[in-house]
């Protein structure tokens, strides 16, 4: 059986959306609260769980991305912004590999002045030796 580490998948996704500027405050859990000087905000969780296919592993990683509202409206300018940025992930990352296209599975405000666009990314999981 493999050993695969969500925590390790979710830290890269972590580090990479840095790398590309998404935004300044980047978490693998969503805040209760935030500053009100914070505007934006990305959070990064695997979706379900890692499937072992013998050779390598399979999961979803789900990007949240949260804009704060404007005049209480989506700031649709800023979630594109951020959304373009995000696809400049590289397809492979150390051990990860980006499969097929992202996928948009919503759009909604969340009830505490931000909108959030989640954007899921099948990934496969090389197998260490």
């Amino acid at each position: 059986m493999n050993d695969f580490d969500i925590t390790y998948i979710e830290n890269k996704f972590v580090t990479e959306i840095r790398a590309l500027g998404v935004s300044q405050y980047i978490w693998t859990n969503r805040p209760k609260a935030t500053d009100d000087g914070i505007n934006d905000f990305v959070v990064v969780k695997v979706s379900g769980g890692v499937t072992d296919r013998a050779g390598y592993g399979e999961c979803r990683v789900a990007v949240h991305l949260f804009v704060r509202d404007v005049v209480e409206m989506k700031n649709s300018k800023r979630l594109s912004v951020m959304q373009q940025k995000l696809y400049g992930l590289p397809l492979w990352m150390d051990r990860l590999l980006l499969k097929g296209t992202p996928r948009i599975v919503g759009d909604t405000p969340d009830d505490f002045g931000f909108h959030a666009r989640i954007i899921n990314f099948r990934v496969f999981i090389k197998a260490t030796t």
